[in-house]
This record gives C-alpha cells, structure tokens and sequence, in this order.
C-alpha cells in the first residue's frame, strides 16, 4: 500500500511529464514549418562549413552579434536530415526541457503548486513556443539560465560539489548561448553573495570558472561590439513605454507577431485579463508579509534583463526588443506559480483555470495555419508545380530587407532553379509600391508565366498595375493564397489570349 506523500510525488511526475511531453509535441508540430526571418541568417551560418567553420563565421561574419553555442549544436542537429528543418532541433529539445527545470524550481522556492504552474506557463505560452520551434539560440538561452538558478538554489542548500560544479557549467553555457543572459546571471551571483556569506568561497570559484571558461570568446565579442548590425534592432524596435509594456506582456499572452485581437483574440484575452484580476484581488487579501529567500531571487531576475536592455539602449545601442528578454522568462515564470501557490485553494484554482483556458486558445491558434510561419515551402511547390523553363518569377519578400540571406527564403525550397524577376521599390503615399520592368510585362505578354508573390506586409503596397499599353495583353491566369503570420498571395500572370 502506497502512503498519501508517495502518492502526490507520482501524481506530480506524471504532470511534468505530460507538461513536457506537451511541450515537446507543440514544438515537432512547429518544427517543419518554412524557415522565417533571422533563421535564414543561422542556415546561411551553417552552409555545411563543420563546426569549427560555424564558430568562425559567427564569430567574424558580416552579420551575427552573438556566442556560438547555439550554432554548434544546430551544426551538429542539421547533419540528422535538411538543414532547414533540423537546425530547430536544439531549440524544440531545450525549449521542452526547460519544463522539468521550471517544475524543480518552483517546488524547491513555494511547492508543488507552484513548480507546475510555472511549467504549464512555459507550456502553454504562444511567445516561448514561437522561440521554441526557432532556429536561434533564444529557447537554449532560456534552458541554461533557468537550469543555472535550479543549481544555484540546489548548492546553496546543499553545498555539495556536483551542484557547484552544475551551476559554473550551466552559467557558462547561458553566456554562451547570447550576451543578454550577462544581466540575470549578474542578479543570481549578487543575490547569493548578499544573502549566503558563508558561501561565498564556492560561489566565487564556480563563477571564476565559468568567466576563464568563457575568456577565449572575448575578443570576438569585442570585434562584433564594432559590427553595425546592431542597429537594426533600434530601427525596428525604438524604446518607447508601448515596447515595455509588449516586452513585459508578450511573454505571458501573445504571439510576438501577431497582435493580441488575433492571438489568443477576444475570448483568450478576455480569460487571462479575469485570471489576472483574480491573482491580483486575492493577494490583496493576503496577510502583508516581507519575502526572503528564493522568492527575492525570483523578483530580482524577473526584471533583470529587461532593466538592463533599458540601461544599455539608454547609453549604447537600442536592443530592447521583446524576445531579447527571453532571459527572465523562467523566472518570471516561477515567481508568477509562486503568487499563485500563495492564494487559497479556490483563488488559485480559478486564477490558475482562466489563464489555462486562455492560453489554450492561443497555443490552438499559434499551431494553426494562419499563425504558423509564411509558408515558404507551400508557395515553392506551388511554382515548382507550375512554372515551365523560362518563366520568372518575383517577390516582394516575406523580410522586406536588402540583406542577401534574407532573400533566400522562397529560393532554398524550390526543387530547380526559376529565373528572377528583379523588383524595384517606390516610395508613395501610404507606404511603398513593387514595379516591375516594361520588358517583365512584355516578356508576359507573349507567352511566358510571370508568377508574383506577395506576402502581406505593413507598408508595402499591392503591386504596380502593367504599362498601360501592355495592359489589355497581360491577365491573370491563377492565383492562390497562402495563410500564416504574414500571409502570402501568388498571383500568375500570363497572355490576355492563352486559353
């Protein structure tokens, strides 16, 4: 016969286990989608050049300002079958992996409640399993800074040596992984030095450790501190108090972009806001009593890298984008199951069951065809399909960018190579128009295809009509749309006579 407390820890596996193996299928499900954005920048790093290659090209290309763990591993992972689906791998492996950890964390710092709060946040969030099926380094940075505050916590209870010795791994790896984990790994050494003196020899020489560790990297770090391509972030992300509060909200509700009337909509925002209204009135009527202790490490971190994104924009570049502060996620994940475990029974239940459902929703949605990534693949098959030797094809690009990497989205997923019809941009009112050349229509006009693919993107404006004596020579001869974040329309163009 087994005792009531055997019991509860075998009920508590099987939900991490589930949570885990729920977090895991989301991200497989993901994993295939087209790659998108700045993964086109990790597959053009890759370029089968081997692991030492990668570290070299990250290092002192034109392009990454980032550690390479990240890179290594994708390396490593896109050797199993394409590049383009399996440099995801470590991202999906850690991304679900991070659940358990989260679970440890929180039963250590307030109980079992919440430990799995915790986890069933980083489970069902849109934004971290966006980043968990994402072919960057941001679901490993994620797993090795909450894996280093799990060790941290575990060593300074226990002072045992493998814990030490975990912690100086996992801080390493997370510096590594991207410079932003610099900011909650600072908070975790202050944290422990404030509050455990008597610690302080073992926390010293773990942390020594992993900064000698870390010390062949610097001078890369400081040849990429020259890189321009920085800016970019403060171009697309300009610190205002409207991207704090996206930064601090998105984590915890949305998809990072797609808006919030979208994902989760209506009903799932709805849900959280009341699931938030019920935490928040019932831990007022908590009795007020000071944190100590783990809790104070967990409302240190939170903020951490947000605070310090704020602090470096004010005085270098502007990085503050909302997935730099993937970093504090797992720790605002904890402290958020800590203020739930602290509510009575039915408080937490209802606060914990509304925002359960709303997330629900939008996990659904973000696994959904119109909140996957453009589908790249679906548009290449569809001209794959269709197109005959000399027929052409354009786009205005799924990354409105001039960035040769970025430009390879839609080509490295065709089957044979399609001759290019070169656009050019104009700027009008409204945003700015696509034009082809007169000898593009021309060339449509006496029998070739011309296929013109369109992804829906703010500011960029349907494509310019045909010279007006070509007009009445050109048609449409099909057309099909592709759904996603940014969907895409492909329109065929072709003689105003073909049958």
């Amino acid at each position: 016969m087994t005792t009531g407390r055997a019991h509860i820890a075998r009920t508590e596996v099987l939900a991490v286990a589930l949570l885990a193996l729920a977090a895991l299928g989301a991200r497989i499900a993901g994993m295939g989608q087209s790659l998108f954005g700045d993964e086109l920048f990790t597959y053009a790093d890759l370029a089968g050049r081997g692991v030492g290659g990668v570290v070299g090209e990250v290092a002192h290309g034109d392009v990454e300002d980032n550690p390479p763990l990240f890179y290594v591993l994708a390396e490593l992972s896109s050797r199993l079958g394409g590049p383009a689906v399996w440099l995801r791998l470590p991202s999906v492996v850690l991304g679900a992996l991070t659940v358990p950890v989260l679970y440890a964390i929180g039963r250590r710092v307030a109980g079992p409640r919440a430990g799995l709060t915790a986890a069933a946040l980083w489970t069902l969030s849109p934004f971290v399993l966006f980043y968990g099926t994402e072919g960057r380094a941001y679901a490993t940075l994620g797993f090795f800074v909450a894996l280093s505050t799990l060790a941290l916590l575990e060593a300074l209870k226990t002072g045992r040596r493998r814990w030490w010795a975990l912690y100086a791994v996992a801080e390493c790896a997370a510096a590594y992984s991207h410079y932003t984990a610099v900011f909650v790994l600072a908070a975790q050494s202050a944290w422990a030095l404030a509050t455990h003196r008597e610690a302080a020899r073992p926390l010293a020489v773990a942390t020594a450790a992993a900064a000698l560790a870390y010390v062949p990297w610097l001078p890369s770090l400081l040849e990429q501190r020259q890189d321009p391509s920085s800016r970019f972030i403060g171009a697309f992300y300009p610190v205002s108090l409207r991207l704090v509060g996206e930064a601090a909200a998105r984590p915890f509700c949305c998809h990072p972009y797609v808006a919030a009337k979208q994902l989760p909509g209506p009903v799932g925002v709805a849900l959280l806001v009341a699931g938030a209204l019920v935490l928040v009135l019932a831990s007022l009527r908590l009795p007020r009593a000071r944190p100590s202790g783990a809790p104070v490490l967990l409302a240190l971190l939170a903020p951490a890298t947000p605070a310090g994104l704020l602090a470096y924009s004010a005085v270098g570049e502007g990085i503050f984008a909302p997935r730099n502060v993937t970093a504090s996620i797992p720790a605002a994940c904890v402290l958020a199951g800590w203020l739930l475990a602290r509510l009575p029974a039915r408080a937490s239940l209802a606060a914990g069951a509304l925002a359960a459902c709303g997330l629900l929703i939008g996990v659904a949605l973000s696994l959904a065809p119109s909140g996957r990534r453009p589908d790249l693949a679906g548009v290449a098959a569809f001209i794959d399909a269709r197109a005959r030797e000399h027929d052409r094809y354009a786009e205005t690009q799924v990354v409105f960018s001039d960035t040769p990497a970025l430009r390879e989205g839609l080509r490295l997923h065709f089957r044979r190579v399609h001759p290019v019809a070169r656009l050019t941009f104009r700027r009008v009112a409204g945003g700015v128009r696509p034009e082809l050349e007169r000898g593009v229509w021309a060339a449509a006009a006496e029998g070739q295809r011309l296929f013109v693919v369109s992804p829906q993107l703010s500011g960029v404006l349907p494509l310019a009509a045909p010279p007006s004596d070509l007009a009445g020579r050109v048609r449409r001869v099909e057309a099909r749309h592709f759904a996603g974040i940014f969907p895409i329309d492909v329109v065929v163009w072709g003689p105003a006579d073909a049958s």
